[in-house]
């Protein structure tokens, strides 16, 4: 990714539509969208789509297991929201050139794909949590028929 946001607190690069920075939290200047090139665009546009439905936690090098610092933690909504952005920067860009249409095209099926698991939609965006809410609601019937025949 070379189009990046800097921070100006801690240093790090980050991707250019995060407002603020992933690892202190801190505002990051703004980037103009014309500045990301096409290739860029369907490869951050690819990443974000291919996290949907699922947190993304990364450790740092400075990561504390006691106090949590350290921890880069970005929500499924909030993965959602970034493969969102891209995919509308995408659908404009695409109106002008062919070979993005077709890359939008499919990023977008793939996002509604993801969007359309019924795990994704039980957990409220995150597939993990609906897999588990799944797990404990037929746990909770087993054990109440298990209940009910004693």
């Amino acid at each position: 990714m070379s189009t990046t946001k800097n921070c100006k607190n801690c240093g790090a690069d980050n991707d250019p539509l995060l407002s603020n920075c992933i690892f202190c939290k801190t505002p990051l200047p703004e980037v103009d969208i014309n500045s990301i090139s096409n290739e860029e665009l369907i490869l951050n546009a690819g990443e974000w789509v291919g996290k949907v439905g699922n947190d993304f936690e990364q450790m740092t090098e400075n990561f504390n297991a006691w106090t949590g610092k350290g921890m880069i933690v970005i929500s499924a909504n909030q993965i959602e929201g970034l493969a969102q952005k891209y995919l509308s920067l995408l659908q404009v860009r695409s109106l002008s050139n062919q070979q993005l249409l077709m890359a939008y095209q499919d990023l977008k099926k793939e996002f509604d794909q993801k969007r359309s698991n019924i795990f994704y939609k039980i957990g409220g965006g995150n597939k993990k949590k609906g897999m588990v809410f799944s797990f404990l609601i037929v746990f909770f019937i087993i054990f109440l028929i298990g209940m009910l025949s004693i």
